[in-house]
This record gives C-alpha cells, structure tokens and sequence, in this order.
C-alpha cells in the first residue's frame, strides 16, 4: 500500500472495499483505498445498502469495486462500482450523480460534496 500523508488521510479517510457487511475483509490491507468522505457516505454507502437488501432477501450478488487512478498518483480518481444478480439485480444511485436510471455499473469519483 502506498503511503500517504497524516494530512491527506485526515481529508480523504480509507474506505474499504468491499465493506465487511458484503464479505470484504478488515485484514486485507488491498481493500482500502483513499476517498473523501462524501464519497464512502452516502454515494457509495447508497448503492452498498441495495446490494446488501437483495442478498437478504436471498439473491446472490457478483460484487465488486476497482479503484482507477491517474498515472503514478497514489490517491484514486474515483472507484468504479460493479453489482450484477442471477435475478436481474440493478442499482439506482445516489442523488447527486445525477443518474436517475438503474443500472449495474457506476463510476464514484473521489471529490468532495459538491466538488
């Protein structure tokens, strides 16, 4: 894992990917990216509470998130988010994407609200 900054990290706290709730691990220092805080809560926090309903309600979700970076730069551009179901699962996501259809894929950029 690339180091990073106590400053950067007070302003972009890791957010784990996937969340322990969907089966990722607190141990895997692989799971842990760098994002603004709006970004882990609410806009992905939206689209993981989806994911984590429908496999309560039984269904089996193919779940992944892949961090994108620019060049050499140790802080992601955003993460792009991933969920298909055996049943036709999508996601809706949240408000302030701007993106009212549903759909499987996102792109979450790392900036902050507003940004």
């Amino acid at each position: 894992m690339a180091a990073v900054s106590p400053a950067a990290r007070r302003a972009r706290p890791a957010t784990r990917h996937p969340v322990p709730a969907l089966g990722g691990s607190n141990y895997n220092p692989a799971n842990f990216v760098t994002m603004h805080a709006y970004v882990n809560s609410p806009v992905m926090r939206h689209i993981e509470n989806q994911i984590r309903a429908a496999v309560e309600s039984g269904q089996t979700i193919q779940y992944s998130v892949t961090p994108r970076y620019n060049g050499t730069d140790k802080i992601p551009t955003g993460v792009y988010m991933e969920a298909y179901g055996l049943d036709g699962f999508k996601f809706t996501q949240h408000r302030s994407t701007g993106i009212t259809e549903s759909g499987n894929t996102a792109f979450i950029p790392n900036q902050k609200r507003g940004g």
